[in-house]
């Protein structure tokens, strides 16, 4: 079982963080490297009513779709974005807010276990 690792840095006020992460392993077959992804899971992070949704698999590259959006405002625009990082490779999502609020900025990086996810200034 391979775990994706939640990060929430703080700039001056207090940050409600709630997580939930789940994945799994699975084999592969040997010789065939598109027999299945090594590893698959999906994560949720909601840092102060808005939440970022990531499901991945992993092939050597990693294949991530997120959905974003703010709780405060249910009928608001979800973002919804498909990516395919590269070992090391990171890629900054911001979720837009309601009510004129700034938007809350996560990062998703491949790490070799999988994704990282980190929240700048909340």
């Amino acid at each position: 079982m391979q775990k994706a690792s939640i990060y929430v840095r703080s700039s001056g006020s207090s940050a409600q963080v709630t997580s939930s992460v789940s994945s799994q392993t699975g084999e592969s077959i040997t010789g065939f490297a598109s027999a299945g992804p090594r590893s698959h899971g999906a994560s949720t992070v909601t840092v102060n009513g808005v939440s970022l949704e990531a499901t991945y698999a992993e092939h050597g590259n990693l294949s991530v779709v997120v959905q974003g959006f703010d709780r405060a405002d249910p009928d608001g625009t979800r973002l919804h974005e498909k990516l395919l990082l590269n070992p090391g490779e990171r890629k900054v999502i911001a979720v837009q807010r309601a009510h004129g609020r700034p938007p809350i900025t996560f990062t998703i990086i491949h790490t070799g276990d999988g994704p990282k996810i980190t929240v700048d200034d909340v």
